[in-house]
């Protein structure tokens, strides 16, 4: 994973762990030498408890992100990488001060954005994932993007982001690779159904010029009829 993280340029991206028991002390320092920056070990447990190493975790994870293509105005032609789409977004989030929509060149085609939404266990993801294989394989020369939403706990504050288990049809990809963006967000509130920067997420999307793109979210959102959303026939 690691080594994975750095071939893509993402080395900002930290790596933790915990072994119990089946990690050697030699082998933490090892791992820690190479790069990763925590194994917890059994020890770490018994002097700082579940919650010390929690806390331990999240305040290594609290760095701000070098600035983004997204602060400079940068015109975009065609798709970019999704690195930059990742970026893009987390800026919105995290530094909306900094963030500046993309510029969407003036030869776009309207971009559909299809929502779906619905109690928990009623099967969004299940059909998400389908809808996903059947445009794969139907359309091999288009591209899809998935904004997922998931609400955040009141009483944790946490969010469990845990849609791609039942993607299985974006890591089987017929045709070209990378045809297929997913990004989760998390509400950051626990009486909304979709996060605040939705629309930053799907404008970013609309610039890398997805032929579509898909909003999941639990729950009915009376802001999901606030999006721009142009009616455009589908073309075979």
């Amino acid at each position: 994973m690691y080594d994975l993280l750095q071939e893509r340029e993402a080395g900002h991206i930290k790596v933790f762990g915990g072994g119990g028991g089946t990690i050697l002390p030699s082998e933490i320092a090892e791992l820690h030498a190479y790069g990763i920056t925590r194994i917890y070990s059994p020890d770490d447990g018994r002097a700082m408890g579940l919650q010390g190493m929690i806390d331990d975790l999240l305040h290594q994870c609290a760095f701000g992100l070098p600035p983004s293509t997204a602060s400079t105005g940068m015109r975009y032609s065609g798709q970019f990488p999704h690195e930059a789409i990742a970026r893009l977004i987390t800026t919105a989030e995290n530094q909306p001060d900094q963030f500046r929509k993309p510029v969407l060149q003036p030869d776009n085609q309207p971009v559909p954005v299809l929502g779906i939404t619905g109690t928990g266990g009623a099967g969004k993801s299940s059909l998400v994932d389908e809808l996903v294989l059947r445009f794969l394989r139907t359309f091999p020369d288009k591209t899809l993007a998935i904004i997922s939403v998931d609400p955040s706990k009141r009483k944790t504050g946490g969010a469990l982001l845990g849609d791609r288990i039942r993607m299985n049809a974006i890591s089987a990809q017929p045709g070209r690779p990378g045809r297929v963006y997913m990004r989760s967000l998390a509400t950051r509130q626990s009486n909304l159904a979709l996060s605040r920067y939705v629309q930053d997420a799907i404008d970013v999307c609309k610039s890398a010029q997805f032929d579509l793109i898909i909003v999941e979210t639990s729950g009915l959102a009376s802001r999901i009829r606030k999006l721009p959303i142009t009616p455009t026939k589908p073309s075979m």
